[in-house]
C-alpha cells in the first residue's frame, strides 16, 4: 500500500490553513499527510495539520538542523518553508540526502535581495520598473529623526518598518493625533507619535537597520509567484 505524500509546513502565516486544505483536497485525489510546526500550539495554520507541534526558537544553522531532523523523523517527502527561508535555502543537500524535496527559490542571491527590502529597492530602482517611495535606511535615533524630518518635509506621512522582516512586524505608522488615552481602552494599534517611537529608538546606542518610508495609503496588494525548480512561471 502506497503511503500518503508527507507535506510539512514550519512556521507561516495564517493563511497556511487556507492552503493545506486546498492540498488536501487537490483535485488530483493525491492522499497526503499534513504536517506543522509553530512556536504558538494554537495558531490558525496548525488547525489544518494531521500532526502539529511547537516550534523551539531557534535561528541559523541550528534552525535549519530541527527542520532537518523533523523531516527525518516524520518521513517528509515535501518541505514547505516560510520562516528563515534563506537559511534553509543555502543548506538544501542537507534536505536532499534524507530524500526530502524543499519547495523554495534556490537563486539564494536573489532571495537575500528579497529578503533586505533596501537591496531590492536598491536593485528595482535600476530597471525603472516601478517607482520606489521615497525613504531612508537609519540604525539610530538622530538618523530616524533626520529621516523624520526630511520626509514630513516633503509632505509625507512616515511610516517605517525593519528592512529585513516579514508580515506586519515591526511596522508602524506615525500619528501625532493619537489619544494614549483612548487607545488604552480600544483595540490594538499599529500608530505611534513620533516623540514615543524616538524615545524607545534611543534607548540603545545602534539598532538593527529600520527603513523610514513614506506612507502609502490605499489598498494593498499582494503577488504570490509559483515557479518551476528551473525558474519557470506556472502561476501568480
Amino acid at each position: 500500500m502506497k503511503k500518503k505524500v508527507h507535506i510539512y509546513f514550519n512556521r507561516w502565516f495564517s493563511v497556511a490553513y487556507h492552503y493545506m486544505n486546498l492540498i488536501r483536497n487537490n483535485a488530483d485525489g493525491l492522499e497526503v499527510k499534513l504536517f506543522g510546526t509553530h512556536p504558538d500550539p494554537r495558531h490558525m495554520s496548525l488547525q489544518a495539520c494531521d500532526h502539529a507541534e511547537t516550534e523551539p526558537a531557534l535561528k541559523g544553522m541550528e534552525y535549519v538542523e530541527f527542520c532537518v531532523e523533523f523531516c527525518r523523523k516524520h518521513e517528509i517527502d515535501v518541505f514547505i518553508p516560510r520562516l528563515h527561508m534563506l537559511d534553509i535555502a543555502r543548506h538544501l543537500d542537507l534536505f536532499e540526502e534524507i530524500g526530502t524535496r524543499v519547495v523554495v527559490c534556490r537563486d539564494t542571491g536573489l532571495l537575500e535581495m528579497l529578503m533586505e527590502k533596501d537591496h531590492f529597492y536598491k536593485s528595482v530602482e535600476k530597471t525603472g520598473v516601478m517607482v520606489i517611495p521615497d525613504y531612508e535606511v537609519v540604525n539610530d535615533a538622530e538618523g530616524f529623526k533626520r529621516a523624520y524630518d526630511r520626509l514630513t518635509a516633503l509632505g509625507h506621512r512616515v511610516c517605517f518598518k525593519p528592512t529585513n522582516s516579514e508580515g506586519g512586524v515591526g511596522f508602524r505608522i506615525i500619528d501625532d493625533t493619537r489619544d494614549p488615552l483612548e487607545e488604552l481602552f480600544g483595540v490594538s494599534t499599529r500608530l505611534v507619535s513620533f516623540r514615543d517611537a524616538y524615545q524607545a529608538l534611543g534607548t540603545v546606542h545602534e539598532f538593527p537597520n529600520l527603513m523610514v518610508m513614506e506612507h502609502l495609503p490605499g489598498l494593498e496588494y499582494s503577488i504570490d509567484c509559483f515557479a518551476s525548480k528551473e525558474g519557470e512561471l506556472l502561476a501568480a
